[in-house]
């Protein structure tokens, strides 16, 4: 699984200072990120993508997580998230 930050989520802001070196730093963490993934499902991986802003939701990371693992694990992941209160 793999937590990123959304460069289009409604949350991000745009750096405002300091242009020349945010903007094609960003855009290497997203080719590092894709490349990654890449390589992962070469290897035989699936791979979940999870964006920081669905993280802070239990409800879509349960969801998310959910769908992605299969229906065996969702009333797992449900139990567990009732317990920890989450």
């Amino acid at each position: 699984m793999l937590l990123a930050s959304a460069p289009r989520s409604r949350l991000a802001r745009a750096p405002k200072s300091r242009l020349e070196y945010w903007l094609p730093k960003l855009r290497r963490n997203q080719e590092r990120d894709e490349d990654a993934i890449q390589a992962l499902r070469a290897q035989g991986w699936d791979v979940l993508v999870l964006w920081e802003c669905q993280a802070a939701a239990d409800d879509i990371v349960n969801a998310m997580v959910g769908d992605f693992l299969g229906d065996n694990h969702s009333a797992a992941l449900a139990r567990s998230a009732s317990s920890s209160g989450g």
